[in-house]
């Protein structure tokens, strides 16, 4: 008739219904796909970027891991720590990345070690900050179940940062700028080899027709010095030809100029030896 009668009750937390489970699984997968297009937007690489997913999924893995052995249960609050988890892990790597691929002054170890002391720093501050929260509630507050979950579910991951980060990714953003760097080695290698066979080619090139002009050069000296010697040979033919000619006029005028002189001295003497005899 309307009536009931209550034999026990209990308190269910905030668990996780099977529903609510894969609403949280949609979200994860949402989050990470977000992140990965973020991320690859920003440096256009695909090793980075896979990178830096696979270190976020590492933390989630071991918050997850921790949680487990703690137990530690999977409820709205430890669900929010581990988003809120995903958030510190692309924090660490993206500073990792950009000091590594985008700035270029120092070593490729220098500026990892800037890069750890900076991020090392801003994960011991938050795994203190976290730890001293869990103190606080579990010593004052020990009702505080959610604040208490957060706090160790975000320690437990900003310690599986700190090996996800500075192990693993580190590792892969060093090998792949020694693989970077090598193929740009060889590309520079290939670029200077094939620009000293094409300079070869053109001095073969340059060879080749300096030996044709001095060919060249050397037939026309060689043809100009014949053309002269029979110039010079012609001229001395007209030379000899005209002394030739010359020669018996010479001798006409020679004996011309001989006759003369002589008839000169005849009449002198003629002329002296009749002023001798007109003065006996």
């Amino acid at each position: 008739d309307g009536k009931a009668k209550v034999i026990s009750y209990n308190e269910i937390g905030p668990v996780l219904s099977e529903e609510a489970m894969g609403q949280i699984y949609i979200a994860m997968i949402f989050a990470f796909l977000f992140m990965a297009i973020t991320v690859f937007i920003v440096f256009r690489e695909p090793v980075p970027s896979v990178a830096i997913i696979l270190a976020a999924l590492c933390d989630i893995l071991i918050a997850l891991g921790g949680m487990s052995i703690f137990k530690i249960p999977l409820s709205i609050a430890s669900v929010g720590a581990l988003l809120m988890l995903i958030g510190y892990s692309v924090d660490t790597d993206i500073l990792l990345t950009t000091r590594l691929l985008k700035r270029r002054e120092g070593t490729v170890e220098g500026r990892a070690k800037n890069a750890m002391y900076t991020g090392l720093t801003m994960s011991f501050a938050a795994i203190a900050a976290m730890g001293i929260l869990y103190a606080v509630t579990k010593i004052l507050m020990p009702e505080a179940t959610t604040l208490s979950n957060i706090s160790a579910v975000l320690v437990i991951g900003l310690i599986g940062d700190i090996l996800s980060t500075w192990l693993m990714n580190l590792g892969i953003l060093k090998t792949y700028i020694d693989w970077r760097q090598s193929k740009k080695q060889e590309k520079y290698n290939v670029g200077s080899s094939s620009s000293k066979s094409k300079s070869s080619k053109s001095d073969e090139g340059k060879s080749k027709l300096s030996f044709k002009d001095k060919l060249k050069r050397k037939t026309e000296v060689e043809d100009d010095e014949v053309m002269t010697k029979i110039q010079e040979e012609l001229d001395k033919i007209d030379n000899m030809d005209e002394s030739s000619d010359n020669i018996p006029k010479s001798e006409k005028s020679s004996n011309k100029k001989s006759n003369k002189k002589q008839k000169n001295k005849g009449n002198k003497r003629k002329a002296k030896k009749q002023k001798g005899k007109g003065g006996k």
